[in-house]
C-alpha cells in the first residue's frame, strides 16, 4: 500500500467527513471522547496549533463574535497570538 505524506486535500477532507458523520450515532463518553478528538484535530488542521497549544485552551478563548468566523485567542504558545479559524 501506498502512503502519500502528507495526503492530499481531497483525502483529509474524506477523513473529517467520515469523522463527523459517525460522531452522531456515538452514546455517552464515546461520544464526548469522539467530538473532543475531531474539535482537537480540526485546531490542528485548520489554525494550525500545535498539540501542546491546543491542550491548554479553555473554552473562554474563543471568541465568536469577532470576525467572520471569530478569533481564537492562543495564549501558551511559543509566543502570544490570536489566529483566525474557519
Amino acid at each position: 500500500m501506498h502512503v502519500r505524506i502528507p495526503p492530499s486535500a481531497g483525502e483529509v477532507e474524506t477523513l473529517f467527513a467520515g469523522w463527523r458523520s459517525g460522531l452522531p450515532g456515538q452514546q455517552g463518553s464515546k461520544f464526548l471522547t469522539g467530538a473532543r478528538d475531531y474539535v482537537a484535530a480540526s485546531l490542528w488542521r485548520r489554525a494550525s496549533l500545535r498539540i501542546n497549544e491546543t491542550v491548554r485552551l479553555q473554552v473562554g478563548d474563543w471568541y465568536p463574535q469577532v470576525g467572520s468566523s471569530g478569533v481564537l485567542h492562543v495564549r501558551c504558545g511559543s509566543r502570544d497570538r490570536s489566529r483566525e479559524s474557519s
